[in-house]
């Protein structure tokens, strides 16, 4: 029957639209892997973020400036609604593994975006495989100690990334030679002063996006992230479950 359909394996009411970090961390012990890609979609990529619940309306022109500009940019076309927020400012606290999880947003977090495009995936995917040959070629070479540190480390990073059907542009250099790469992060420079302007928006260190080849990447990266950050049933108070648990 449809009801069956529809039912879940625990019950799950107390979920709020921005629920505490208790709370989250009672439901993901208790969620199954259905009940996970659920609370994914519905409370993590859906929605008005934590940190913008009083100006709903702040984020939304920040989602479309982003948009509106890698599209000139980069001549290609992203809807408003294949970015979204993620990240602390999603429900106002870390879910990273503890012992991060649940430290509140704060001026010292970030803003990271996760933007959904085949094509804009596609795009820095060749300039990663660009910036690998020009390197091998010895026609890019490190500038500063760092890039030689992280540059081996991060083509590691970027191929296990591009499998699993995202990338973090940011660990591309900002060369002539990779234009996409180069556009993206600097658009992201940009909307840091844009963020940095507007009175109602969050102050916050930096900003930064990660580009997903659909949507069912980002679903199953950011599923793959909670099940790492998954707290021990025994580390939580035990009224947290109820009776029935």
């Amino acid at each position: 029957m449809w009801t069956d359909e529809l039912s879940t394996s625990s019950d799950f009411r107390f979920l709020t639209n921005y629920p505490e970090a208790r709370v989250v961390a009672a439901a993901l012990v208790l969620m199954n892997r259905r009940e996970r890609r659920g609370f994914v979609r519905a409370w993590l990529s859906e929605g008005v973020p934590a940190v913008f619940r009083e100006n709903p309306m702040v984020y939304e022109m920040l989602r479309e400036w982003l948009a509106r500009n890698l599209a000139m940019d980069l001549e290609t076309r992203i809807d408003p609604k294949d970015v979204t927020l993620v990240g602390s400012a999603r429900l106002g606290y870390s879910l990273a593994p503890y012992p991060r999880f649940g430290r509140p947003f704060g001026a010292d977090s970030d803003l990271d975006f996760a933007l959904i495009s085949s094509s804009l995936f596609d795009a820095v995917a060749i300039d990663f495989q660009t910036w690998c040959k020009d390197v091998k070629q010895g026609e890019t070479k490190p500038q500063t100690a760092k890039e030689t540190t992280f540059w081996p480390q991060n083509m590691r990073v970027i191929e296990q990334q591009i499998r699993r059907g995202f990338i973090d542009p940011k660990k591309i250099p900002n060369r002539h030679g990779y234009r996409s790469v180069k556009r993206l992060n600097s658009t992201m420079a940009r909307l840091l002063n844009v963020i940095s302007a507007a009175p109602s928006a969050p102050r916050v260190r930096s900003s930064s996006v990660r580009v997903y080849r659909h949507w069912e990447s980002f679903v199953s990266q950011v599923c793959l992230n909670l099940n790492q950050a998954i707290p021990r049933r025994g580390d939580l108070p035990r009224s947290l479950f109820g009776s029935n648990y």
